[in-house]
Order: C-alpha cells, then structure tokens, then sequence
C-alpha cells in the first residue's frame, strides 16, 4: 500500500505515471481510471490530490502484483 509518508507527493506522481506507462494507458485511459476508483469526474492526473494519487498508485500496485503472481503460476 502506498503510504503518503513514502516519497514526495511529485515522486508518487511520477510513480503512478511510470506504472500506467507500463500498463500501455493511453491518457483517455488513465482519466478513466481514476475517474473509477475516485468516484468523480477528472479533468487530469495534475488536478489531483495526494491522496488520490495515492489510492490511485495503490490500485496500480496492486494490479501489478497480481499479475507478476499469475505469470508465476503459469505453465
């Protein structure tokens, strides 16, 4: 889980952008994104809070994580 005490609020940003980037979103893609898992509508990643960069990195970490464990399990 992402804590806000982990990194600066610009270093997360960065972070969840990196995870997106790997993830091949498009930027229509990460509005959407963070429109799901925040519940409101979002003009752009930059108008977001620390928080929700956080829960957003949170989601995006955890989508990580299941898949490096899927691929482990995989014949």
């Amino acid at each position: 889980m992402a804590s806000e005490t982990q990194g600066t609020p610009e270093a997360r940003r960065r972070k969840a952008r990196l995870y997106a980037q790997s993830w091949g979103l498009t930027r229509d893609d990460r509005i959407s994104l963070a429109e799901t898992l925040l519940w409101r509508d979002v003009d752009s990643w930059k108008s977001l809070t620390d928080a929700e960069v956080s829960r957003l990195l949170d989601a995006l970490e955890g989508a990580a994580l299941i898949q490096h464990l899927v691929r482990l399990h995989q014949p």
